[in-house]
């Protein structure tokens, strides 16, 4: 629905004015300005060079009445004078005047060539901020007026904005408060319908894995009938796996196509674990958000990747589907085993479920470091590695007894969630996005669990993420912790729950780690710090996933510096504090 064509200034009356007689309100014809028609509206003006503060001009445009409910506002801008005109503001009104809707920014959208903005309620975005505080009506259903800013800090300059085709369209991007189901599950993994294959097989490159990718195709198809196809893991794109019916063989260092679930932690073999010989098989729950599972078939080498594959195929019941239940089933090399079989064996009977709430309590007493989050983590761990129920269930309460805590508003030093509870956020929304899909949960808890996540990340994470937006410096841990929570935390509220807090987020992750891709030094030198922040961007270049550190030379850079500040037993100065 079109609001305003620029094509007459019938609609149009100005509101705040820069105290300058170059202060004008135009159409403009210049071309280059226009998207749509003949012409567009051009507001402009000159700051005063003795202007105390910030100068501003705006306009007020008058529209039918816009239901903004489920609708995005989009616009053409540009400005002739982009180093100048760094302010751009957007406000609506009902038609009492009070303010509905209220966008700002000093980020510098304005540029010379066109931009098309798009606004959508409670949102921000692109270095468009939402101001909930200017809000006066919650009712959008009669927008009537729209005010369009721009203003600039400098003293003495010219400065404008051109505005053309102002809409709005319908958009299903939606508050995370308006969700009251919690998201779906895919709990079974179809790979065959019909005798013939749903996906492919994405496999390791070499004689040796050929062989025992062949090997787990023949077993398929004598079961099924099916020939699922055979093809290379470095060529396979995101969008063919995440459109189901995917098997991937081997590990992350060996097939590409297992570094976006093993950087999230769904699956974890590599050339470490699970150690000669051993082997992961597991199904790995709509990783992408696309409502389609894969099948991991994951070993550190061949002798792993056979015993794997017979694990298999001994599951495998003939007919001509072929669909598999959720599955985790790993087994461990004897050296791996001493080492990391810790959530595959531990005692977790009643005494154990006690304790854990016996550790909560005691650490809310003591106002632990990170609040009840590290303990909700570390349970999350254990249970992406082991998919044993007890873990899912003591997280669930774990989240809920912080939430409680945080209710009752403790005068905790560091705030009501636990000082530096950001830490955690990476850490606890990654094991989440598989902890949820425990059979044990229900719906309600699980609805609940993400209700006060996303509340955490709203107040205590998001926030301190913010402070990279907008600077050209290298980063450090407090930064660069929150910003890999809102990785994780972004990717799960908009890839589930299609909720555009989560597009916001993601662009705080991306914000901090592009700029820290840049160079191979963080803000600190000393030791722990130091590879926080570094151990952070990795970790966000592989999850996102974005190379760039990798293909610019800095990661190696980082491992020579690593090396150069290291003894020769592995040894590194002290921390820092």
């Amino acid at each position: 629905m079109l609001l305003y064509d620029g094509e007459s200034l019938d609609a149009v009356k100005g509101a705040v004015r820069a105290s300058s007689p170059d202060t004008e309100i135009a159409l403009n014809t210049d071309p280059q300005f226009v998207s749509q028609g003949e012409s567009s509206l051009h507001i402009s003006s000159r700051s005063d060079p003795q202007a105390a503060g910030n100068t501003y001009i705006s306009v007020y445009i008058n529209t039918p009445p816009a239901d903004m409910t489920s609708q995005a506002l989009l616009l053409d801008v540009w400005s002739s004078t982009p180093a100048a005109s760094r302010a751009f503001y957007v406000r609506g009104y009902d038609e009492d005047g009070k303010c509905t809707l209220s966008w700002a920014s000093w980020s510098g959208v304005l540029q010379r060539e066109k931009t098309t903005i798009r606004l959508v309620p409670e949102l921000s975005r692109s270095g468009i901020a939402w101001e909930a505080d200017l809000i006066q009506n919650s009712d959008r259903t009669a927008v009537v007026r729209w005010e369009i800013y721009t203003g600039t800090s400098e003293k003495g300059e010219p400065f404008d904005i051109y505005v053309d085709n102002m809409r709005i369209e319908i958009t299903s991007e939606r508050p995370f408060s308006a969700v009251t189901e919690p998201r779906p599950l895919v709990p079974l993994t179809p790979l065959v319908r019909g005798g013939e294959p749903l996906g492919c097989l994405a496999v390791p490159a070499g004689e040796g894995w050929q062989k025992v990718a062949a090997e787990l195709q023949a077993g398929l198809k004598a079961a099924t009938g099916a020939t699922v196809p055979i093809k290379a893991g470095d060529e396979v794109a995101a969008a063919e796996l995440a459109a189901g019916g995917c098997i991937l063989l081997g590990n992350v260092a060996n097939n590409r196509a297992c570094l976006y679930p093993y950087s999230h932690q769904m699956c974890f073999s590599d050339e470490l674990y699970p150690g000669p010989g051993g082997y992961e098989l597991r199904v790995i729950h709509d990783p992408w958000g696309s409502g389609h599972n894969l099948l991991f078939v994951g070993a550190s080498d061949l002798a792993g990747g056979q015993a794997a594959v017979q694990a298999l195929l001994a599951r495998v019941q003939p007919g001509a589907d072929l669909t598999i239940e959720p599955l985790c089933e790993i087994e461990l090399s004897d050296n791996i085993s001493s080492r990391f079989s810790g959530p595959l064996t531990a005692r977790l009977d009643e005494a154990w479920f006690e304790q854990q709430k016996k550790t909560a309590e005691s650490g809310l007493e003591s106002g632990v470091h990170t609040g009840l989050f590290s303990q909700a983590a570390q349970l999350g761990e254990g249970y992406v590695q082991s998919a044993r129920s007890p873990y899912a269930q003591a997280f669930v309460w774990v989240i809920k007894r912080a939430y409680e805590h945080y209710l009752t508003k403790p005068s905790t030093y560091g705030g009501p969630w636990g000082m530096d509870s950001d830490f955690t956020c990476f850490r606890v929304l990654a094991t989440w996005t598989v902890v949820e899909n425990d059979p044990s949960l229900t719906d309600q808890e699980r609805l609940e669990v993400a209700k006060i996540l996303h509340r955490w990340v709203t107040e205590a994470v998001a926030p301190k993420a913010a402070s990279a937006m907008g600077n050209e410096r290298v980063r450090y841990n407090h930064q660069t912790f929150p910003a890999l929570g809102c990785l994780f935390a972004g990717e799960y509220f908009q890839k589930y729950y299609q909720a555009y807090e989560g597009e916001h987020w993601l662009e705080l992750a991306d914000a901090c780690f592009e700029m820290q891709q840049k160079s191979f030094k963080a803000h600190e030198d000393c030791n722990g710090y130091q590879w926080l922040t570094l151990g952070h961007t990795v970790r966000y270049c592989l999850s996102r996933p974005d190379l760039t550190l990798f293909e610019n030379g800095n990661a190696r850079r980082i491992a020579d510096y690593a090396m150069l500040t290291m003894n020769n037993i592995g040894t590194q100065v002290p921390y820092g504090d």
